[in-house]
C-alpha cells in the first residue's frame, strides 16, 4: 500500500535510517521540508477560490485565514480586475486617496498579517475561553497588542480555564490588536472575545497555535456592497495528528519522503546518503514543477494535413425529428 499518512511516512524514514527514537524530530523535518515543497512553485493543487462582499465605506478587509498568496482578485458588480500596487507605486499615482472619496474599487494593496478576522472598535479588554473543559491551567494564550493609555505595545499571557471565561487586566486601544498565539495544541476550540462588547475577535481551532490573516485594502473605497471574487494559493498545511495526510497528490509523497531523508541523514551526519537524497529530491520538485505547467488541452498550432488529402464536413444523416443533424470531418 502506498504510503499516505504522516506516521506512515515518519515510520517508513525512521526505518531507512534506523532510528526509531527521534520520531518528534523527523515529524519537524519532515514539515520543514514540505514548506519547501509549498514554496517552490505556485501548484495548482494548492489554488483556490472563493467570494466576500464588501462593506460601503470600508477600507481594509481580512482575507479566510487560509490565503497565501492572492493570484487574481476582481469585482463582480461592473466585472473588472483589481491591480495590485505596491506603496511606493500607490502614492506616485495616488498620492491622496482620502481625497478620492468612495466608489467602485480598481486597485488593492496588502497590509500586515493579523492574527485577529477583526478589530475592536472600542478600547476594552480581552477574554478567552475554550469550548472544552479539558483545556485548564496547563494552558496559555499570548495576546500582542497595544494599550489605550499610553498606546505602547503590550503582551498579556492568559491561563485558560476550560470554559469558564478568564478576563485580562490590558485595556487594548481600539484598532491595537496584533497577534495572538497558545502555547499547544488544546481539545477545545479557543475564543478570543472583547470583555465588554462579547465581539469574538479571533478562534483558534484545536491544532493551530498562531493564526494569521492577510489584511487587503480597496481603492477606491467601495461605495456599496459588491461582491469580491479572490482566487489564492492555500496555506500549506503543517502535519500533526498520525492520521493526517499531506495536502498534494499521494504520486509526489516520495518527493517529500527524499526531501526528509536528506535532512534525517545530515542530522545523522552522514553527508553521502544526505547528498544523495537531496539531489533525488531536487530532482522530484523538478518533475512535479514540470507536470504542474504542462496543458494537455493546448493545441497551438493544429498539424498540417497530408498531401493529396482534403479534409471535408460531410452530412451523414438527417431527421425531421432531431434539431441536430449529424455531421463529420471525413477525406477525400
Amino acid at each position: 500500500m502506498a504510503l499516505k499518512t504522516f506516521d506512515e511516512l515518519r515510520d517508513n524514514v525512521a526505518s531507512v535510517i534506523r532510528d526509531t527514537q527521534i520520531n518528534t524530530l523527523l515529524g519537524e523535518l519532515m514539515n520543514v521540508t514540505l514548506q519547501e515543497m509549498w514554496i517552490y512553485h505556485p501548484w495548482t493543487f494548492a489554488r483556490r477560490k472563493t467570494t466576500f462582499p464588501t462593506v460601503a465605506s470600508q477600507e481594509d478587509y481580512n482575507l479566510d485565514e487560509e490565503v497565501d498568496r492572492i493570484t487574481l482578485l476582481r469585482q463582480r458588480g461592473t466585472p473588472t480586475k483589481l491591480l495590485y500596487v505596491p506603496d511606493h507605486l500607490f502614492y506616485k499615482y495616488v498620492p491622496n486617496p482620502e481625497d478620492r472619496g468612495t466608489g467602485v474599487p480598481r486597485i488593492y494593496r496588502l497590509w500586515e498579517e493579523t492574527g485577529f478576522t477583526t478589530q475592536n472598535t472600542s478600547a476594552e479588554a480581552l477574554q478567552v475561553l475554550s469550548s472544552s473543559t479539558s483545556d485548564g491551567s496547563s494552558f496559555r494564550v499570548i495576546v500582542v497588542g497595544r494599550e489605550s493609555t499610553n498606546n505602547l505595545e503590550v503582551v498579556e499571557s492568559f491561563t485558560l480555564n476550560g470554559t469558564t471565561a478568564v478576563t485580562g487586566t490590558t485595556t487594548f486601544a481600539i484598532a491595537g490588536l496584533k497577534q495572538v498565539s497558545k502555547s499547544g495544541q488544546t481539545t477545545g476550540t479557543i475564543t478570543i472575545r472583547g470583555a465588554t462588547s462579547s465581539t469574538t475577535f479571533s478562534l483558534l481551532s484545536p491544532q493551530e497555535t498562531a493564526p494569521r490573516y492577510k489584511r487587503i485594502g480597496l481603492y477606491p473605497i467601495p461605495s456599496s456592497a459588491v461582491t469580491m471574487y479572490l482566487e489564492y494559493i492555500e496555506r500549506c498545511r503543517l502535519l500533526v495528528n498520525d492520521a493526517d495526510v499531506p495536502h498534494m497528490d499521494h504520486k509526489w509523497l516520495w518527493v517529500l519522503r527524499e526531501g526528509t531523508l536528506a535532512k534525517a541523514w545530515e542530522y545523522k551526519q552522514n553527508e553521502p546518503a544526505a547528498l544523495q537524497h537531496f539531489q533525488i529530491y531536487q530532482q522530484g520538485l523538478q518533475m512535479m514543477k514540470a507536470q504542474d505547467l504542462k496543458n494537455l488541452d493546448y493545441v497551438p498550432v493544429m498539424e498540417a494535413r497530408q498531401w493529396g488529402r482534403i479534409s471535408s464536413v460531410t452530412r451523414y444523416a438527417d431527421s425531421v425529428s432531431d434539431a441536430f443533424p449529424l455531421y463529420g470531418v471525413g477525406a477525400r
